[in-house]
């Protein structure tokens, strides 16, 4: 068996394409929506492994008092790739786990701040990046909601300056 077929197999068992996902909701604050357009379609990556025995399935958004939610589902719960827009206006897409924010994912708040990278039970949990309005952005590892270890502040006129946060810090 060649390299070229071994890696094939490996790809063909471990990881499945992930299809294009398009939501159809969309935020009730214009700010937040010029904004996701300024960003871009937002890039779910890879299939988790975690979700690769699962079966989800796509139903027409769903409308609460508190939320929009236009996604996948697995035993009546947000399960897989989908977008959540809050009454407030706050928007979250990426992937979801029981329910919670989890894996990878992109949230814009009402005020413009933006959080993309690693959730874990509804908290930035890895490596991220968060933007403030002002253009300004902090990279780096998030643990339960916080910056967390050794991080770069980097300001829209290109300063940069490496940080070495404790836990449960405030960023800015």
């Amino acid at each position: 068996m060649s390299t070229q077929s071994r890696a094939d197999t490996f790809n063909h068992i471990r990881v499945r394409p992930t299809p294009p996902f398009i939501a159809i909701i969309h935020s009730p604050d214009e700010h937040i929506e010029q904004l996701r357009l300024l960003l871009g379609p937002f890039d779910f990556g890879r299939t988790p492994d975690y979700y690769l025995d699962k079966y989800q399935e796509r139903k027409p958004p769903v409308h609460t008092k508190s939320y929009t939610y236009d996604g996948e589902y697995a035993n009546a719960l947000k399960e897989g790739r989908g977008v959540l827009v809050s009454r407030l206006g706050s928007l979250y897409e990426g992937w979801f786990k029981g329910d919670r924010f989890h894996f990878r994912g992109r949230m814009i708040w009402q005020d413009g701040t933006v959080y993309e990278g690693e959730w874990e039970d509804d908290r930035q949990h890895g490596h991220g990046v968060y933007r403030l309005i002002n253009g300004n952005r902090w990279e780096g590892r998030f643990k339960k909601g916080g910056p967390v270890g050794k991080g770069k502040y980097v300001t829209i006129d290109g300063f940069e300056d490496e940080r070495n946060f404790g836990e449960n810090c405030i960023i800015f």
